[in-house]
């Protein structure tokens, strides 16, 4: 008896599953029979029937969907079907020539305008990286679209500029800064900001400022950052012409120095008053850089290398030529999170730190063998 109904409830199963593949591929003239599932074993009929119908979802779902695809994928389910027409064209523009270039022969031009010529929605966000700035066919591609009024209200602009063989740096177009009311995020790199670019530009909106291998003075780095009145992250990474930078800020939660550079670059970062500034990196440990700061309250997360000399307050201290502390602040105290970068290991020098950061709970140490101290940023983050 057993056997026999080992047997049967095998062959039941069989026929279940083989019903069950048919009914995959059957057409959705009409949804099953809710119940008619859970009556043979099969489940809660209702959940395959959603997955079959994807059209059935309400358009803010779907608009949801498909603004995480990427631009050639998302244009294609214009032909799904009818409903889905009119989606892709509402929703706001990611355009990333990067993923244009390599999904079409390394045409970026006609393909970019044909995109936003056809789309009926706005742009928010735009990205150009150096490796298609190579020559003067998509420059001039990229340079009609950012006049496009598809890009009037763009929220995040990622724009590079540069010449792979004899590198020079190029002034910057000044088209970019016409976005700059509605900006949330600027990526900036390869070229030359002159102060005259930067004559009565606002930043009123930007939260996130990534400055890349840009020649600028001090006056234009002070004053990009003094008019971004809601600046919340600051990368600057081997910057060269301007040497010192000096903020007060009610907003920004994290700052980050790589002063890498055999040309002039940062030297001093000077911090009067940043309330709510939570993370401080510095991200080079072949250049000096000396930082103080004035009124860091909220002050958790702090990267160091040997080549910096920190004041936090009436703490002073020094890595190069070796560990030397004065004093101790009240904020030295909240420090959390220690990022810690040695040309060479000295454990003299971390013992002293441990004990300067009596509050200390992680603490990352990283002996310096070809990898920067950038990759730290990005495990914090």
């Amino acid at each position: 008896m057993e056997a026999g109904g080992s047997s049967r409830s095998t062959a039941t199963r069989k026929r279940k599953s083989a019903a069950l593949e048919v009914d995959c591929y059957r057409p959705l003239a009409a949804p099953p029979d809710p119940g008619a599932a859970e009556h043979d074993g099969c489940g809660d009929g209702r959940d395959l029937h959603h997955m079959r119908n994807l059209g059935d979802l309400p358009d803010d779902m779907l608009l949801k969907i498909i603004s995480l695809l990427p631009i050639k994928q998302g244009c294609r389910t214009q032909i799904l079907a009818r409903r889905w027409r009119p989606l892709w064209r509402s929703l706001p523009l990611n355009i990333d020539c990067a993923d244009i270039v390599h999904s079409n022969d390394g045409k970026l031009g006609d393909v970019l305008q044909r995109i936003i010529s056809s789309h009926q929605g706005v742009c928010h966000r735009f990205s150009i990286r150096p490796e298609l700035s190579t020559d003067m066919d998509n420059d001039a591609a990229v340079d009609a679209c950012l006049l496009s009024s598809t890009l009037d209200k763009l929220k995040e602009l990622e724009f590079y500029r540069r010449r792979w063989h004899n590198w020079q740096p190029m002034p910057v177009p000044a088209l970019i800064f016409r976005f700059s009311p509605t900006l949330c995020v600027a990526k900036f790199g390869h070229f030359t900001l002159t102060d005259d670019a930067l004559q009565g530009i606002q930043f009123p909106q930007l939260k996130k400022l990534v400055l890349h291998y840009v020649y600028l003075s001090d006056f234009s780095l002070n004053s990009m950052v003094a008019r971004s009145p809601s600046l919340e992250f600051l990368l600057i990474i081997r910057c060269t012409g301007a040497r010192r930078l000096r903020t007060n800020s009610f907003t920004l939660r994290t700052i980050a120095v790589d002063n890498h550079s055999p040309d002039p670059s940062i030297e001093e970062l000077v911090i009067e008053s940043a309330s709510h500034l939570q993370t401080l990196i510095h991200l080079e440990h072949n250049h000096d850089l000396h930082i103080a700061t004035l009124s860091v309250p909220k002050l958790e997360t702090l990267g160091c290398t040997n080549s910096m000399r920190l004041v936090l307050g009436s703490t002073d201290i020094r890595h190069h030529p070796g560990p030397r502390i004065r004093g101790l602040a009240t904020v030295a105290c909240k420090i959390k999170c220690l990022v810690l970068g040695m040309a060479t290991l000295n454990l003299d020098m971390v013992i002293e730190l441990l004990t300067t950061f009596p509050c200390l709970e992680k603490l990352y140490i990283q002996v310096m063998i070809g990898l920067p101290i950038l990759h730290f940023l990005w495990l914090l983050y």
